[in-house]
C-alpha cells in the first residue's frame, strides 16, 4: 500500500498531525511520501521521501488530507484526477468530511488490515460559455455558487431545467449542491441535509426576495442552465466552485450544470454512519 500525504500547510496544526501520521505508518509498515513542494516544512523530520504532486497522485494507492474540510475538498479534485480515494484527517475545527480525529490515528492500522471502507460521493461537472462559446469546464464536489459581487443590489437568476424555463429567483446569488454539499454553505442558507447515498442535486436561493425560498431536490439525471436576467438591476455576479476559484460571470455567459460521471471516494476506517457524523460534529458543533 502506497500512500500520499498531502498536508494543508496553512492550518496550524497539520505539520505536527503529518508528523504523528508519519509515525504511525512507519509502525505498521506503511509506504507514505510527500509532495516536494512541502519539503520545506518537513526539513526537521528524517528520512522522509517526497515526490513533485503529479508524479505522487500517479504513484500512489490512496491520498490522506490533513487539515479541515476546504482541505479535503482540494485533495479530492486531485484524487478525482487520477481515481484515487482520499482519508481526510482532521487538522482544523469542523472537518465534516474527515474520517479521523487527530486522537484516533492509531486506527491508520485498519488500512494495512484492510478493515475500511469506501464511500462514493456525486460529483457535478459545471461548464460556462459565452453564447455558444465554451469557455471552461470544472467538476465539484460540493457546490456551484453564483452570487452577487461588490454591487449590494439584489440580482435576478434564470434556472432552465432540462431546457425549460424553470424560475427566476431574486436575491443575493443562488446554490447548486451535492449531497455532500448540503452540509455546507446550502445548510446555512436553510437547506435540507441529504444523506450521501441518495444521489440529487439541491437548489438553493440566498436571501431569496420571494415566498418561494425553500431548497428544492432535484434527480440526479437533472440539467440546469443558469444565467443573470436581461433586466436585472445587478448584473455584477461571482461564480465559486467549493469555495475556491472565483470566476466572474458577464451578462452574456451561461453556466451549465449536470451530474458528473466521476465519484469521490471517501474512505472510512470508524463504524460510524453518515447520520453519526451529523449528530456528533453538527448538534454539538466544536468551535
Amino acid at each position: 500500500m502506497k500512500i500520499a500525504l498531502l498536508p494543508n500547510l496553512t492550518r496550524e496544526k497539520s505539520v505536527p498531525t503529518t508528523c504523528e501520521i508519519i509515525k504511525y505508518l512507519r509502525k505498521y509498515g506503511i509506504e507514505h511520501k510527500i509532495k516536494a513542494e512541502d519539503k520545506h516544512a518537513f526539513s526537521d523530520f528524517a528520512d522522509v521521501t517526497y515526490l513533485p504532486e503529479e508524479q505522487l497522485l500517479e504513484w500512489c494507492d490512496m491520498v490522506i488530507s490533513i487539515g479541515g474540510d476546504g482541505s479535503l475538498l482540494n485533495a479530492g479534485k486531485k484524487a478525482l484526477r487520477f481515481s484515487k480515494a482520499v482519508l481526510g484527517v482532521n487538522a482544523g475545527n469542523l472537518a465534516f468530511l474527515a474520517g479521523l480525529e487527530a486522537n484516533e490515528l492509531s486506527l491508520l492500522s485498519n488500512l494495512k488490515d484492510g478493515k475500511y471502507k469506501t464511500e462514493k460521493r456525486m460529483t457535478l461537472d459545471m461548464s460556462i460559455y459565452d453564447g455558444d462559446k465554451f469557455l471552461k469546464k470544472d467538476t465539484c464536489i460540493n457546490d456551484v455558487v453564483l452570487a452577487r459581487g461588490t454591487i449590494l443590489k439584489m440580482t435576478d437568476i434564470d434556472v432552465k431545467v432540462g431546457g425549460k424555463d424553470y424560475f427566476t429567483y431574486r436575491g443575493d446569488g443562488l446554490i447548486v449542491a451535492t449531497p455532500t454539499g448540503s452540509t455546507s454553505y446550502s445548510l446555512s442558507a436553510g437547506g435540507p441535509v441529504l444523506d450521501p447515498i441518495i444521489e440529487g442535486i439541491l437548489v438553493t436561493p440566498i436571501c431569496t426576495h420571494s415566498l418561494f425560498s425553500r431548497t428544492v431536490i432535484f434527480s440526479r439525471d437533472s440539467h440546469f442552465e443558469i444565467k443573470v436576467n436581461p433586466k436585472s438591476a445587478n448584473k455584477d455576479l461571482f461564480l465559486s466552485l467549493d469555495g475556491e476559484e472565483t470566476i466572474h460571470i458577464g451578462e452574456n455567459q451561461r453556466i451549465v450544470i449536470e451530474k458528473s460521471d466521476k465519484f469521490l471516494k471517501i474512505i472510512r476506517l470508524k463504524q460510524d454512519e453518515f447520520f453519526d457524523v451529523l449528530h456528533n460534529k453538527l448538534l454539538y458543533r466544536r468551535v
